[in-house]
């Protein structure tokens, strides 16, 4: 039995991992994760980089071009999601990362927005610094409780949206997801 499904790195085996965790969610696909695979190189970060980039690119292009709000919706979810995959090796002060980054988070709330999911996008003070805050209403009980969601270090809060927020709020609570302050 193979030690590693699909790299002998165990870095870009775990990143590909947990890039098809978020599948159920759509933040993600199968398929198109199994596409772009074969154009990494063991162990090679920058292949690595240009291949789930690749992938994030093609996958907005698919959604801007797609006249249904929820395929177009969707797909911004996985093109956020490819773009941080593509960010997560580079180095904290490449310009490539802060630019991927950057891009996640506009392609997250342009799928969000597409599927008509209300949110609002805060900051709160916290120190000497901000926390970013994203909440999202319940939307058909007024009473709902609130659900508070923190990720770990390396969790982006458009993240926890895949792994928790989207059941709760399924489930109607209102749910308030917020990162921890950013240290490079």
């Amino acid at each position: 039995m193979k030690e590693h499904l699909f790299f002998k790195t165990f870095a870009f085996h775990f990143e590909t991992l947990r890039t098809l965790w978020y599948a159920p969610a759509n933040g993600s696909d199968f398929g198109e994760v199994l596409s772009i695979l074969p154009l990494i190189k063991e162990g090679d970060y920058e292949s690595w980089y240009q291949a789930w980039k690749t992938l994030a690119e093609r996958t907005e292009s698919s959604a801007k071009n797609c006249k249904d709000s929820v395929s177009s919706g969707r797909a911004l979810l996985r093109a956020n999601r490819y773009n941080c995959a593509a960010e997560f090796y580079l180095h904290p002060l490449d310009e490539r990362k802060i630019n991927a980054y950057e891009k996640s988070k506009e392609v997250f709330y342009e799928g969000l927005d597409q599927l008509k999911i209300f949110y609002e996008l805060n900051s709160v003070s916290y120190k000497s610094g901000k926390l970013r805050t994203l909440f999202l209403p319940a939307t058909h009980n007024p009473d709902a409780r609130t659900l508070m969601i923190c990720g770990g270090f390396d969790a982006t809060l458009e993240e926890l949206y895949y792994t928790a927020a989207q059941d709760a709020l399924l489930r109607n609570y209102n749910v308030l997801i917020y990162e921890g302050p950013w240290a490079v």
